[in-house]
């Protein structure tokens, strides 16, 4: 059992610390809606026409993003299924 209040105050910073960045983690995608809503806000409000390179790199951004999904949602060592069969022998 801890003893004092100043690991019982280090022991629920702790807690409430962790159970706070594991609740960031679940607003993470909203990250890649953000960037096109920024873009079109900055647009209709302010005029401001987003540079190429602003483009460029939001598009790198979400797509890459979207590889990761893809590619998390099957486990380690397996793959998409594919049309394609390979036969060795």
């Amino acid at each position: 059992m801890p003893e004092g209040m100043w690991v019982w105050s280090v022991l629920l910073s702790l807690g409430l610390l962790g159970g706070l960045g594991h609740w960031l983690l679940i607003l993470a995608p909203f990250g890649y809606i953000n960037i096109v809503f920024m873009i079109t806000l900055g647009l209709t409000v302010f005029g401001d026409v987003p540079s190429w390179w602003t483009l460029i790199g939001a598009a790198i951004i979400i797509l890459s993003g979207g590889y990761l999904l893809f590619r998390e949602r099957f486990g380690p060592g397996t793959a998409p299924a594919s049309s394609a069969t390979v036969v060795e022998g």
